[in-house]
């Protein structure tokens, strides 16, 4: 089962970047966009977010995307993640 939630968030005014985050588990994955200074910051923050929300370890994560949409945050089969991943790589 795949869940979108994308609640209302305001843009940060700091001078983070936006990163759109992947993280995959054994039986979970997430896309979650975040904001951090860099891209092993938002990597070790989405890491951490994933193992206190689903209480499973994270096998991967990688940072997919740089201006990502504030409020991403979408949950799924490790394997439909994947998928999303390699689509936004080819586009």
């Amino acid at each position: 089962m795949t869940s979108i939630i994308t609640p209302a968030v305001e843009k940060s005014t700091t001078s983070n970047q936006s990163y759109l985050v992947a993280a995959i588990g054994r039986k979970k994955g997430a896309l979650v966009q975040c904001f951090a200074k860099n891209e092993r910051n938002a990597s070790d923050a989405v890491a951490a977010l994933f193992i206190d929300t689903f209480s499973e370890a994270v096998i991967a994560v990688n940072c997919v995307d740089t201006d990502a949409a504030v409020g991403t945050f979408i949950e799924g089969d490790p394997a439909y993640i994947q998928s999303v991943i390699e689509n936004t790589r080819r586009n």
